[in-house]
């Protein structure tokens, strides 16, 4: 096998795209990388990350395999793209990355690309999994720091989404309470869960629920539980 089988082979594992230091392991050198891209056979599409197909389209998950590969191996893709990375709806799509990194990696990274969006998380190892081979946070704890950050429409959303689809069950509310201890917003947040409902079949379903909710609270009747 010679270095572009090999190279090939490792890009379709990664959705296409592969890292210089994995070309150059291969052993193609630096200046034929240069060749390929000014040739339009390659494609720069991160710091150090390359699309193999330069004519092929870069796929959301390429963008975002690349966009983590691109920050070395401490990078966990994290909140909105996390959510992305499991289905999870009820945020509004965009095309900034979001990724997390130790305080000592953030200092170093600094993408060039304004669509990859830098983060100091505190994550312990139980906060990490892997989404098909990408570093990202595991569904409690992308649920526990999206709460945190979205309003309450969005925030009901979203647990709806991942308690609807299976990524989190009732039983982990515990866990995610635990996750938002000590945390600026978590007394809000924690109301968030009791609003939940896992029967909601899309965000749209959310946000119609919680408006009946809202109209029955302003007109003095308050909802029963689960409505």
């Amino acid at each position: 096998m010679d270095a572009f089988d090999l190279i090939r082979k490792v890009a379709s594992s990664q959705d296409g795209v592969v890292t210089l230091a994995q070309a150059v392991s291969a052993g193609v050198a630096k200046y034929e990388i240069d060749r390929l891209c000014r040739s339009g056979r390659w494609r720069r599409v991160a710091r150090a990350v390359y699309l193999v197909d330069g004519s092929a389209e870069l796929s959301r998950f390429a963008r975002i395999r690349a966009a983590a590969l691109s920050l070395g191996p401490y990078a966990v893709v994290a909140l909105d793209t996390a959510a992305e990375l499991y289905g999870i709806g009820g945020l509004p799509r965009t095309e900034t990355v979001h990724v997390s990194l130790p305080g000592d990696s953030t200092r170093a990274a600094r993408p060039t690309d304004p669509a990859i969006a830098v983060h100091q998380l505190t994550l312990s190892p139980r906060a990490i999994t892997s989404v098909n081979g990408i570093l990202a946070t595991t569904p409690q704890q992308t649920v526990a720091d999206l709460i945190l950050r979205v309003d309450r429409y969005s925030a009901v959303c979203v647990l709806d989404s991942a308690l609807n689809q299976g990524w989190i069950t009732l039983d982990d509310f515990p866990t995610i309470c635990g996750l938002l201890r000590g945390r600026r917003g978590a007394v809000t947040a924690r109301k968030y869960l009791v609003e939940a409902d896992g029967r909601a079949q899309s965000p749209l379903e959310t946000r119609v629920r919680l408006r009946c909710v809202d109209a029955e609270s302003a007109a003095g009747h308050p909802p029963a539980r689960g409505t």
